[in-house]
């Protein structure tokens, strides 16, 4: 399951303040997991617009013969994702 990242965080003054929106790495990383499942169940389509192009150029996915597939960089990425 992958939790979505908190918008506010409290100052040790009280005050609820706003964190800066996560980089891309970030939710390219959060959101891999689950763009795993959706290749081993045949949904690419439900992995979020323009994150294919980015695991592609990272070297974690790999096209082969017209599927998707985890490269051994994207095992082991996504292997160290779900352990932390």
């Amino acid at each position: 399951m992958i939790l979505s990242r908190p918008t506010h965080f409290i100052s040790s003054s009280g005050m609820c303040t706003p964190l800066p929106p996560a980089s891309r790495s970030d939710r390219l990383r959060q959101e891999f997991p689950a763009s795993v499942d959706s290749i081993r169940r045949d949904r690419a389509d439900q992995i979020p617009d323009g994150f294919v192009e980015d695991y592609l150029a990272l070297h974690w996915l790999e096209w082969h013969s017209g599927s998707l597939r985890l490269t051994s960089t994207g095992t082991d990425t996504c292997e160290e994702i779900r352990d932390s």
